[in-house]
């Protein structure tokens, strides 16, 4: 199991804590909406805010919908704050880039 994360009880938002980019305010507001809460601070861990595994399906659909990003569930439990997974989504996202340049490069070679 993770070692478990300590912070700040969850909904109380110190500073720093609230959605900073376009992708945190992004998850933000797709937890606010899926948990039925007030936007979530940054380190909020989405269990401890009432989140579980059917909830978190919801999660990862709106965010393939909303975002266009394909999020394994495993992501969410792996990382269960908006910052650790804005930063998972993050690399995704890159990853993904650089492979359809990729495969646009060997289309165009060939």
């Amino acid at each position: 199991l993770p070692t478990p994360r300590f912070g700040a009880p969850a909904g109380e938002l110190g500073p720093g804590d609230l959605a900073a980019g376009e992708l945190e305010q992004a998850l933000a507001s797709i937890w606010a909406e899926v948990l039925g809460i007030e936007p979530p601070g940054v380190h909020d861990d989405f269990f401890a805010l009432g989140g579980h595994s059917l909830l978190a399906t919801r999660v990862v659909a709106r965010v393939r919908d909303r975002l266009g990003v394909e999020l394994p569930l495993i992501r969410l439990f792996e990382q269960p704050t908006i910052a650790g997974l804005a930063a998972v989504m993050a690399d995704l996202y890159t990853d993904e880039t650089e492979r359809t340049a990729t495969d646009e490069l060997i289309s165009v070679t060939r």
